[in-house]
């Protein structure tokens, strides 16, 4: 026969006060099978000296599945009444089914106390936000909001912990944009998701405005996107279809407001491109051609809108971990990307087009896949760095 203790807890307001304790066991065979129907439990509590405490037999107790339940209380034929005094030290519960002899080995018991009211009761629970309310019947209730965990004490919240001690985490400030909680910016979305030591990624985080300050710029708005493959993309430009907005010639910043607001073609500088820190360029088209291509920033660093494609620039790939486009050689008697219809069919990023504003052209092999252009609506696109 074996038995397993499961639980036990002490209700008391007093010490050496009449007290009720809730006791569970499961018996079961030697094949590890519960006990049915009704049977007889005698529970004793002994000292730490092996002396007994309490006794009281229970009959016709019904099992269920080996399990049983007992309050133990009253008086004992041992001990007299039981009251809080027996659980001044540690005490051991010893067990016998049906009058055998007593289980071994005897189990320690740690008693738990119950609150004594329901105001006290209230004081233990842990309370998300701020809407909790510390006063007298409150104290112990925690409350948690913004990084820091508190407790109710003699009517006043006191700190236990602020779980961004020293690292500095995502915060909105006032203009709306996301910076870190310390004030300071990262040049990048990507130095946000993927911060250095010292700070976090937690707080306001997710896709939306973000102010960035790369080397030798000001502070700026940005759209991240902190979602696809990971997050940390920057967007730097925008075209709407049918509306291009002076794309072609954008040497310099074009509608920097579209950054972050509305559905207007923007570009930020070719200066300013160049200057956030990157390792990957990716655009994307929307509407007849909808892909995504990617380039290395690491072996075309410059960006320069009107800039004939070379090297790293004139080379497209298809995924952000830059895995190389479908044979053979990587470069097809096609447009992809941001085309450049003056320069020849390649893969690149850069164009000198004076008309067509971006060019988009899927086709992998396809000489004569779909493609569409800035002048035609729905020809939507998207240009972000990472």
């Amino acid at each position: 026969m074996r038995v397993l203790l499961l639980g036990l807890l002490m209700s008391s307001s007093a010490l050496a006060s009449p007290t009720s304790v809730a006791w569970q066991g499961r018996f079961t065979d030697v094949s590890g099978v519960g006990l049915e129907g009704a049977h007889t439990v005698t529970i004793t509590l002994y000292d730490s000296g092996d002396s007994p405490i309490w006794r009281r037999g229970y009959t016709d107790q019904d099992f269920n599945g080996g399990y049983v339940s007992l309050q133990l209380d009253g008086v004992g034929s041992v001990g007299g009444v039981l009251d809080t005094s027996h659980f001044s030290g540690t005490a051991f519960v010893g067990v016998q089914l049906d009058g055998a002899a007593e289980l071994s080995p005897r189990q320690a018991l740690t008693a738990v106390p119950r609150a004594a009211t329901a105001e006290a009761m209230a004081g233990v629970l842990p309370t998300l936000g701020t809407t909790a309310v510390c006063t007298t019947n409150t104290v112990g209730t925690l409350r948690f909001d913004t990084g820091r965990l508190e407790i109710c004490s003699g009517g006043a919240w006191k700190l236990i912990v602020d779980t961004h001690p020293t690292d500095k985490h995502l915060v909105i400030s006032g203009t709306g944009a996301r910076t870190w909680s310390d004030s300071t910016q990262a040049q990048s979305c990507e130095q946000y998701r993927n911060p250095a030591s010292g700070a976090q990624y937690t707080g306001q985080t997710g896709s939306g405005r973000y102010a960035i300050t790369p080397p030798g710029f000001a502070s700026f708005d940005v759209h991240c996107d902190m979602d696809f493959e990971g997050g940390g993309w920057t967007l730097v430009g925008r075209g709407i279809g049918g509306a291009p907005s002076g794309w072609n010639n954008a040497v310099g910043d074009l509608n920097t407001s579209g950054a972050v607001d509305g559905l207007l073609t923007f570009k930020f500088s070719d200066a300013r491109i160049t200057a956030i820190p990157k390792s990957v360029y990716r655009f994307v088209g929307f509407g007849e051609v909808h892909q995504d291509w990617y380039w290395n920033a690491s072996t075309c660093p410059t960006y320069g809108h009107l800039t004939p494609s070379s090297g790293g620039c004139n080379q497209a790939y298809h995924t952000a971990a830059l895995s190389p486009a479908q044979s053979p050689g990587n470069t097809h008697s096609s447009h992809r990307g941001l085309g450049d219809w003056a320069s020849g069919s390649q893969d690149h990023l850069h164009t000198s087009h004076s008309s067509g504003h971006w060019y988009i052209k899927s086709g992998q092999d396809e000489a004569n896949g779909p493609y569409c252009n800035g002048t035609e609506l729905g020809c939507d696109v998207q240009f972000f760095v990472r």
